[in-house]
């Protein structure tokens, strides 16, 4: 009996794909699951898996052939599960991503009912027996779910939205620096006159920088939805909270309840941004951080309250796009916590792209107005001022996702900020429930997100992980980039903690001064009585990429001489790690 294996529907609105590779050939005898060839789609590589044991009596694509969902692949001969090429498509295609439903009393008869309306019917989620359910599907979250599934655990992952990615792929990261992108490019155009090249002034379609900038999300939730369907896990669209330490009541998106049981769970709900008192959500002029990535049009001018990095990433892309930017902060610098010369370096490049950057000071009141913003401003010598401005940029900051979560409930304690208390495990005060990510305490950034969601799980299926980063690196995507690891300068003197400090300019660097800069600085922090590094802080062109090698030098608790004498290519923007290391020698 020969069976015709086809190509599955991956993931929604996957058409296509390319054949990367071919694993097996004419004659081969393959055994059930066993990969045949991989598929290259815009959201993921697929691995096609045979749907039963056989023999390869033909292939129909080679590498580089592009295949249709539905096109056939291969044909197997001498099965005895005698399948159609229509059932093994369908016993191989991902689970859905299901909406969560009511429990239906008459499943025949709804599945019936389908098969006559030539329609498949999403499969009904268990509500017990599952071994770790995964409440968020942001960065740690469905990090968490792929990782116990790869375990060997049960999982189920629980969010709101279409598809895993949470605030950073939706409304954070990945939108804000497809922006800045935008922003970099528009520039380097203006500035190339000083080498000798004029460009025309940039037009720029707002309209298609928001399509492309929502092009790049969805091609990675995207790929995101293809690989739970890959893992064959049960993702579920909707909110979850506790009814009790075993038990959740799962909310679907048309307000539909249902209770769902588990033996581990992992809560990864992440953050919001704080608004300021008084103010209130869904304004069109004063936005908080997602209504300034939904970039409904270019303000003539835009003030942003804060002074971290959401605010000035987010203000400099404006600024590029031709808004007249502000920022208003109430401390005395900008990037609180942040290495001062960095800083300093920083904001140097900023006073000249920014209208003005006001520190210390504070936003006393806001009025929205029909032309605009009139903004109350109060100074450091608490002098009063009052502005206009197209639209205001709150960015104050983020707070965790906690109060909706029914924690009170059970056992699971949280501190005066709501950030969920957990042990070196990840194990909140129900030994049985993990907190990883925003909700589970600063920093509050993705990378660390993942690597907390490593321990929860490997912990969840029966290991021994402990959480115990020696360095998180920080990376603010302004330009020029500023990053930094472990100890900075600035905290050494408040700690009074003795250090070694090289700092080097990249003023002589050859690769900076190629790419037509010479703003940027290496600084390296070393215990001066054992040369231990302590910590790396790095600005200028790609410090974010730079950084990973300080965070490995840390996590295997290298001193500078290892820096020194590692060989690095030349001529690159990493020889000025190797430079920094050669001060201290």
């Amino acid at each position: 009996m020969s069976i015709d294996v086809v190509v599955p529907q991956v993931s929604d609105g996957v058409t296509s794909g390319k054949v990367i590779s071919v694993a097996v050939s004419v004659g081969d005898q393959v055994e059930a699951d066993q990969t045949l060839i991989e598929l290259e789609t815009d959201k993921a590589v697929v691995a096609i898996p045979s749907p039963s044991a056989g023999r390869v009596s033909e292939l129909k694509v080679t590498e580089g052939d592009t295949v249709d969902v539905g096109g056939v692949i291969a044909v197997l001969e001498g099965s005895e599960t005698g399948n159609s090429a229509a059932e093994a498509d369908e016993s191989h295609e991902p689970a859905a991503q299901e909406k969560v439903q009511e429990t239906s009393t008459d499943e025949a008869e709804k599945k019936s009912a389908a098969k006559k309306s030539g329609s498949k019917p999403a499969e009904q989620a268990k509500v017990s027996g599952k071994d770790l359910v995964v409440i968020g599907a942001g960065p740690g979250g469905y990090h968490a779910a792929f990782k116990a599934a790869e375990l060997g655990l049960s999982v189920t992952l629980i969010d709101p939205e279409e598809n895993p990615g949470g605030v950073c792929l939706h409304r954070g990261c990945i939108p804000s620096k497809a922006l800045l992108h935008v922003a970099k490019l528009i520039s380097e155009a203006q500035e190339s006159t000083a080498i000798g090249i004029t460009f025309s002034r940039p037009k720029i379609d707002v309209d298609r920088v928001r399509a492309w900038k929502n092009e790049v999300v969805e091609k990675l939730t995207g790929g995101l939805g293809a690989k739970v369907a890959q893992q064959k896990l049960t993702y579920l669209r909707g909110m979850a909270r506790f009814k009790d330490a075993h038990h959740l009541e799962v909310t679907d998106t048309d307000g539909k309840t249902r209770e769902l049981g588990f033996s581990q769970a992992i809560v990864a709900t992440g953050s919001r941004p704080i608004m300021l008192p008084g103010v209130e959500t869904g304004s069109q002029r004063i936005i908080d951080s997602t209504g300034a990535l939904n970039l409904t049009d270019v303000p003539s001018s835009l003030l942003v309250v804060g002074g971290g990095y959401i605010g000035l990433e987010l203000g400099s892309a404006y600024a590029a796009l031709g808004s007249k930017v502000s920022v208003v902060e109430m401390t005395d610098g900008l990037l609180p916590g942040c290495d001062r010369d960095l800083v300093s370096l920083l904001k140097r490049r900023l006073d000249n792209i920014f209208e003005d950057i006001l520190l210390k000071t504070k936003v006393v009141e806001l009025k929205e107005q029909k032309n605009g913003v009139a903004v109350t401003l109060e100074g450091k010598k608490g002098e009063l001022t009052n502005r206009r401005f197209d639209k205001v940029l709150i960015a104050i900051g983020r707070k965790p996702n906690s109060e909706q979560l029914g924690l009170d409930k059970t056992r699971i304690e949280k501190n005066d900020k709501g950030f969920i208390e957990v042990d070196g495990q990840q194990r909140t005060a129900e030994p049985h429930i993990f907190a990883i990510g925003d909700i589970a305490g600063e920093p509050m950034l993705a990378h660390k997100a993942y690597a907390e969601a490593e321990v929860a799980a490997e912990v969840a299926a029966g290991g021994k992980a402990v959480y115990e980063p020696r360095a998180i690196p920080a990376v603010v995507f302004t330009d020029p980039e500023i990053a930094w690891c472990g100890l900075t300068e600035t905290q050494a003197r408040e700690q009074k903690i003795k250090v070694k400090t090289a700092k080097l300019p990249w003023r002589g660097s050859g690769r900076c001064l190629t790419l037509g800069r010479d703003d940027g600085i290496t600084k390296l922090i070393v215990d001066p009585e054992t040369d231990r590094i302590l910590g790396i802080a790095v600005a200028g062109p790609g410090a974010g990429e730079l950084i990973a090698e300080g965070v490995l030098a840390m996590e295997m608790a290298a001193l500078s001489e290892d820096l020194r004498k590692t060989i690095h290519p030349h001529p690159t923007l990493s020889e000025t790690l190797y430079d920094a290391a050669r001060m201290l020698s």
